[in-house]
């Protein structure tokens, strides 16, 4: 019939002929119209995020809880901290001060020594308070203030004996009266400390002040400066004490 031609002829020109693809359409106008009132989005896209982030922005981290160390636990577990436990323990003194302290006088010291008001007095090298120095005071006849000096027996180092000192000085008049001067200790003028030198029984003047003899100081070491000229003749030693334990 002219009315199916007709028809036909709308279809092949693509023009809206059937129901079914009419109402398609109008149900998905209807149905965007529908999701763009309620809040703009479709059925098809993907529900938003709090706080304004899509469903592919990364998540953002933690921060990992602190770990405790395994000393700190242990230490609570065992009771007291590590602070604790060093302020207790306490080193021990070495044994070589133990026995500087505890060292006994010897026989020998003792026998070279002479006793007064609780203290040993002696030469550094212990020798006899009753022994005469080697030489006289007297200059040699001839000397030159240059090249001539005193004997290496003086000047060479000495090891002060442990548990004595250089008696100070000035010594106390009782000393130089019974100690000093009425004693030749086997030398001219004791050195005592500061580098204050008195004669002895067999010096110039018993019991008085000479000079100051310059000395150096080494760990645990004394040794006397030479002098030269007139005074090369002079011979002398350190004067030490202690205390005496017996």
């Amino acid at each position: 019939s002219p009315f199916e031609e007709l028809l036909h002829s709308l279809q092949a020109m693509g023009g809206p002929c059937r129901r079914g693809d009419s109402r398609s359409r109008d149900m998905r106008r209807h149905a965007g119209s529908r999701s763009r009132g309620r809040g703009g989005a479709s059925r098809y896209s993907p529900s938003p995020r709090r706080g304004g982030a899509s469903q592919y922005s990364p998540s953002p981290r933690r921060r990992a809880a602190p770990r405790r160390s395994r000393s700190r636990t242990r230490s609570r577990s065992r009771g007291g901290s590590g602070r604790e436990r060093k302020e207790e323990y306490r080193i021990p003194p070495p044994k070589k001060r133990m026995a500087e302290a505890t060292e006994e006088i010897t026989q020998e010291q003792r026998a070279a020594s002479i006793q007064h008001d609780g203290f040993l007095y002696a030469t550094i090298d212990f020798t006899p308070a009753v022994q005469s120095p080697p030489w006289p005071t007297d200059p040699p006849e001839k000397y030159d203030s240059f090249t001539i000096r005193t004997d290496i027996s003086c000047t060479r180092q000495k090891t002060l004996p442990k548990g004595w000192e250089l008696v100070p000085s000035p010594p106390s008049d009782e000393v130089k009266a019974k100690v000093i001067k009425i004693y030749p200790w086997g030398t001219h003028l004791l050195v005592l400390e500061g580098g204050n030198c008195y004669w002895t029984a067999k010096g110039d003047n018993p019991g008085a002040m000479e000079a100051i003899w310059d000395y150096d100081k080494y760990p645990g070491k004394f040794a006397l400066k030479p002098k030269f000229g007139a005074r090369s003749s002079w011979h002398g030693t350190f004067f030490i004490r202690r205390r005496d334990q017996s």
